[in-house]
């Protein structure tokens, strides 16, 4: 997609359309703008990230998905990082997810805030400015089911480990007794389905066994040994 026609999608959506064209025209830039460096380079330089970060106060979960996910996309970046930093992402993103319990959201949204913290001077600001951060992410750990969220928002953590302001609210709110104690869940879990795919597997006779065929009687089953005596 060239400069032009990205102009116009991103004009499009600045429109404000109705929630089901509003959708499709970011599902349009998430498949056909940010799957390349060129495209998130263009996407970056038109203000797309301004844009999307604006779209971050929307009620619409759907929308939200989609939002997150090219953001996280497009963050892995440190120009868009920066950009969206300067245009206030932190605050709507860990206000998500702290009150959006939606898997496919708080997925996204910890992989977003992961990548964000990738860079020091954010990871800084989030330290900061941003303490709830370090609570919404202990909560996922002692309220989620889900793996893929519970995996995204450890990572988060590991990226934000560095700052020692958040490390040791992280401590203090026993974030790594509950890590290990996902560990060991995960651990556990996994030997179970190693145990039963084992039970579930039939056990081979290893002794070799020779068909004696009879042409007036029933064909006979007799091990190798047997038959050579």
């Amino acid at each position: 997609m060239d400069r032009g026609q990205v102009a116009s999608l991103l004009e499009d959506v600045r429109g404000g359309p109705e929630k089901a064209t509003l959708y499709r025209k970011l599902v349009k830039i998430r498949t056909d703008v940010i799957g390349t460096e060129a495209g998130v380079e263009t996407f970056y330089a038109l203000g797309g990230i301004r844009l999307l970060v604006g779209l971050m106060a929307k009620p619409y979960e759907k929308v939200l998905e989609v939002v997150l996910s090219i953001l996280g996309n497009c963050c892995m970046r440190k120009d868009c990082a920066k950009q969206a930093h300067e245009h206030g992402i932190l605050t709507p993103l860990i206000s998500i997810i702290s009150n959006i319990p939606n898997p496919a959201i708080q997925c996204r949204g910890c992989r977003l805030l992961g990548n964000l913290a990738q860079f020091p001077a954010i990871t800084y600001a989030i330290g900061k400015d941003c303490a709830n951060a370090s609570y919404a992410l202990t909560a996922i750990l002692s309220e989620s089911n889900n793996t893929a969220v519970l995996i995204m928002a450890i990572r988060a953590i590991r990226q934000l480990w560095n700052e020692k302001s958040i490390r040791d609210m992280m401590i203090s709110q026993g974030c790594i007794k509950k890590i290990v104690g996902l560990l060991l869940k995960f651990a556990r879990n996994e030997a179970k389905a190693l145990e039963c795919t084992s039970d579930e597997e039939p056990q081979e006779d290893e002794t070799e066994k020779v068909v004696i065929k009879r042409m007036h009687a029933p064909d006979r089953t007799v091990t190798r040994e047997k038959f050579k005596n």
